[in-house]
């Protein structure tokens, strides 16, 4: 019995002539065609895209992956996969851009932390396609306090009344990082001394 089998990811006309052949060296032959028809293989991913840990308000991470190394596609050139991003999980935290080179930028929004999950899939021309996720890791790191109001400067007559509650100092300074009660306020300079009394209730 003749049999047949298909090497992978291969497909044509191919035209197979069998020979009989008997022991005084005649023989016959038979030709036929076997028609391997092409079916669409789905992308693969051929080397995963790298982990990155950065910290808090990180420079953007360029180049981050070259989407061409990452996929391949038997059937298709680089050219003929579509790259996008499917998953940015939370949010808010990594901002992604797939240039027209088809390289990945990674950049980081400012004051967000945390451990996201990034999706990025390819897709060929029949539809069909292959994912990979990697993790971003990006650190906390502790930021100023800020000045959001100025307090506002005092005119007064020598021997006036104390000026009670002249400033909120938890509406004059702000911290994206600590809530008012984990902030500490203290006078650092009183100049020149003997003029005026501070007090912080």
């Amino acid at each position: 019995t003749l049999d047949l089998s298909f090497v992978a990811n291969a497909n044509g006309i191919v035209m197979i002539t069998v020979r009989a052949t008997d022991t005084g060296s005649l023989f016959a032959e038979d030709t036929f065609q076997v028609t391997v028809n092409a079916v669409n293989d789905a992308p693969t991913v051929t080397a995963a895209i790298s982990d990155l840990t950065v910290d808090e308000d990180a420079a953007p991470t360029l180049n981050h992956a070259d989407l061409n190394s990452i996929f391949g596609d038997v059937d298709n050139p680089d050219s003929e996969l579509t790259y996008t991003v499917t998953a940015n999980t939370p949010s808010g935290v990594v901002t992604t851009t797939i240039e027209a080179d088809d390289t990945l930028d990674l950049s980081f929004v400012a004051n967000a932390n945390g451990i996201v999950m990034i999706t990025v899939r390819a897709t060929d021309t029949g539809s069909l396609f292959a994912e990979d996720t990697f993790q971003v890791t990006v650190n906390a790191v502790n930021d100023a306090p800020t000045v959001t109001a100025a307090i506002s400067d005092l005119t007064v007559n020598e021997d006036a009344a104390p000026t009670l509650n002249h400033a909120d100092l938890n509406a004059i300074f702000g911290d994206i990082d600590n809530p008012d009660s984990e902030l500490t306020y203290t006078v650092t300079a009183n100049t020149p001394s003997g003029v005026v009394t501070t007090t912080i209730e």
